[in-house]
């Protein structure tokens, strides 16, 4: 991957998320932020169980 492809992943998988996650914080300090990765999921949706 060229760096420039995982600057731009990290900034939209990573930065993005973190800052979403502190805003929450600030806004509702009792707020539980849960994120969900779609990492070494089936993309052939194939698979029979979850």
């Amino acid at each position: 991957m060229p760096a420039s492809s995982a600057s731009a992943c990290r900034r939209t998988a990573y930065d993005l998320t973190a800052e979403v996650a502190r805003t929450l914080a600030a806004t509702n300090p009792r707020l539980t932020f849960i994120y969900v990765s779609g990492q070494g999921t089936d993309s052939t949706e194939q698979r029979r169980s979850m």
